[in-house]
Order: C-alpha cells, then structure tokens, then sequence
C-alpha cells in the first residue's frame, strides 16, 4: 500500500492576523452542523476517487483555527477517515490551535488529537500586539503547560524579524522557549505578502537583511543548543516529534486536501496532479453536497496534470527543504523517464557549486551557509539543470 496524508482545512478565525495570507474567514457564527457534511462529504468522494490501495499515516487540521472547531466535529472526521482508509499503526493526528482556546484542549485531546501544534509567535507582549495576536504572554504559557498534560507531542510556532525587533531581544526569547515543556519549533522569518493587512500597509522598523540573516543563523544557534535537531529550514525537533505530516508533504507523498481552498497531490501511471478545492467555503461547501452519485470530484477550483517540468520543480523545491536533502537512488514515480539523464544533471551542478551544494554519495541537499539564500537558490537549480 502506499503511503497517504490527509490534510483537513478549517478556514474560520475569530480575527484575521495582519501577516496571514492562507485562506482564512472572518468566524460569523456559520453552521458548523453543514459545515461538518460538508468535511465528511468532501472526504467519502476523495476516498471513492482515489480508490483503495493507501495507507493513511498523517491527518492533520490545519486553518484558520481548528481548535475553535466543535469537537463533534473533530471526532466525526477522523472516525470518517478510520473507516475510509486502511490506518497505520503509528497514525499521527495533529492538529493547529491557539493559545486563547485552551478550554477546548481536553476535547481535543479524546477526539483522539496527539499532537498540538501551538501559535505562539511571540513572549512578548509589544511584538504579539504587532501581529495582531489576540493572547498574551501568560496566556501562552498557559496554553503550553496544558497541553503538555494532555498530548504526547508538542510544537510551538514562532516568529521572528518582526519590526524594531534586536538580536539580543530575540535571544532572550528564544532561549526561553527551549526551555519549556516542548517538543518541536517552528521558527519562521516575517514576510510581507500581498494581499494581507501588512502588504497593503507595512509595517515600519523591519530588518534589513543582514539582521534578518542574523536572526536566523542565531535560530538555529540556539534551538540546536537546547537540543532540537533541525531536520528542514524553518523546523526543529526533538528526537522522534518530526511533524509527518509536513515531512510528507516536503517528500513528495500523495495528500488528500478537505476543506475550502484545500490542496491535495496525487500521482497515478507516472502522471502527478495537482488538486485544490474551492476557496469560498459557502461555494464548496454547496459544490461537494450536489450531485454526490457522480465519481468525479466535486468543489474544486482547479485540477492540473504536471508536466515534466514542473513535477520536477516541485519534487526539488519541496525536497531541498529537508537537511537530509532529496535522495538520488529512490526517485518518485512521476518524474520524467529520462531519470538517469536528470540525476546526472544535477549532479553535475553540484560538482560545480559544491559550496552551495552537498553530496554524499546518495542524497543531495543545500549547505548550511547556502541555507540563508535558499530560495534563490533552488530556483538556480531549477534553471541549471536538464529537465
């Protein structure tokens, strides 16, 4: 059986965060009754479409807000996708909450939820004021000592160059954060994106690059000090409380996405499809409730066949992530025929950037002086080689 991810898209927030540019909505009492149909529905068809040679070994909510979900509902989806699809035995079922929704933390945790991830951002209260973040400080603390009590892992988000924000400032919070009861970091650069609050108007005293590169050198610094292993870019763990989810996602498994505006991969003869649902979740959830005798999926905004090109882009953009890098000798089945052909090109790129690229003999990844410039470059890569 193959390995599959199930990622489950809860899109509402009580307050939209200024930096936030997924697909979230403005909590107005909607009904969380046909919502819950909706989820349900949305996952019988992707069950019935895929059919049933997979193993499900990561489910993860995300949004939005998933813990203001009812835990009804909660418990409804995964029973669903138990009964759906042939279960590992070490099935992880994670799932994003905030701090301000600690109450609900029990419920979530006997629906069957393992592990929490939490969205801190900040211990501080003048920067949690700059993101727009509804809890403070104690309440965040709070929120951590709770659900260390009731989960077998915990993770925390945080992010870091934020305006007027100091190396020194920054290392003392940080080096607080490690030394509470958790298992897994994310540590994550602010990024002015179109469309939100703080594209349309940013915010003054950001870092130049040179500090935001000192933030994140200074990152990894301390995460690797207080005994978190970084095993991608922005993510630290200890040992055994990698998300599997996200691993998945970043090693080119098949995910199914539910949800409005949620994405799915899928590959089938060599061929690797890229899904994404309606992002309304009015207009989905009326999309995935019509017509549910037909085999095709419903409530979709876009399905697309990857090219050649574009299959391997991803699988390189996705895997070069990863500290452990992308692996040579077990290449996925959608990427061109001419595999050989392709190894060989970005082996050679790398014997002639061998300071921004590592090679073992077996996996290729990016150098940890490379990994500040990251992006540029893999998009290097992605124009070097022969596709």
């Amino acid at each position: 059986m193959k390995p599959l991810a199930l990622y489950v898209h809860w899109p509402f927030c009580r307050r939209i965060c200024p930096y936030c540019d997924f697909n979230v909505k403005r909590w107005r009492n909607q009904d969380t009754e046909a919502i819950a149909k909706a989820l349900l529905a949305d996952l019988q068809q992707e069950a019935t479409w895929r059919g049933d040679h997979w193993r499900l070994e990561a489910l993860h909510f995300g949004g939005g807000t998933p813990s203001m979900m009812p835990p009804e509902v909660l418990q409804q989806v995964i029973a669903c996708a138990k009964d759906l699809f042939p279960v590992a035995g070490n099935l992880e079922i994670a799932l994003e909450a905030n701090p301000e929704d600690v109450d609900n933390f029990p419920a979530i945790a006997e629906a069957g939820v393992q592990r929490l991830t939490l969205g801190i951002q900040a211990f501080d209260a003048i920067r949690l004021q700059q993101l727009g973040r509804q809890h403070s400080p104690e309440q965040a603390l709070k929120a951590i000592k709770t659900a260390r009590d009731l989960f077998p892992s915990v993770a925390v988000d945080m992010i870091y160059a934020t305006p007027h924000q100091s190396v020194s400032a920054w290392q003392d919070e940080l080096s607080q954060v490690t030394r509470l009861p958790i298992d897994h970091l994310s540590l994550y650069g602010l990024t002015i994106e179109a469309g939100t609050a703080f594209g349309h108007r940013p915010p003054q005293g950001l870092p130049d690059n040179d500090l935001d590169s000192a933030l994140m050198l200074l990152s990894r610094d301390i995460a690797a000090e207080a005994g978190f292993q970084q095993y991608e870019v922005s993510n630290f763990a200890r040992r055994g409380h990698q998300s599997r989810y996200n691993s998945m996602v970043w090693q080119s498994c098949d995910y199914i996405g539910i949800g409005p505006g949620a994405h799915g991969r899928h590959h089938v003869s060599g061929q690797r499809f890229a899904v994404r649902k309606l992002p309304a979740p009015k207009a989905w959830q009326e999309a995935v409730m019509t017509d549910t005798e037909t085999k095709n999926l419903r409530g979709l905004e876009s399905f697309e066949t990857l090219d050649a090109v574009a299959a391997v882009q991803e699988w390189l953009l996705m895997g070069l992530r990863l500290c452990q890098g992308i692996d040579l000798e077990n290449l996925p089945d959608f990427l061109p025929a001419n595999r050989q052909a392709l190894v060989q090109s970005i082996q050679q790129y790398q014997q002639t950037h061998p300071n921004i690229w590592a090679f073992d003999g077996r996996f290729i990844s990016i150098t940890d002086s490379a990994a500040l410039r990251l992006d540029y470059w893999l998009a290097e890569l992605c124009i070097a080689i022969e596709i």
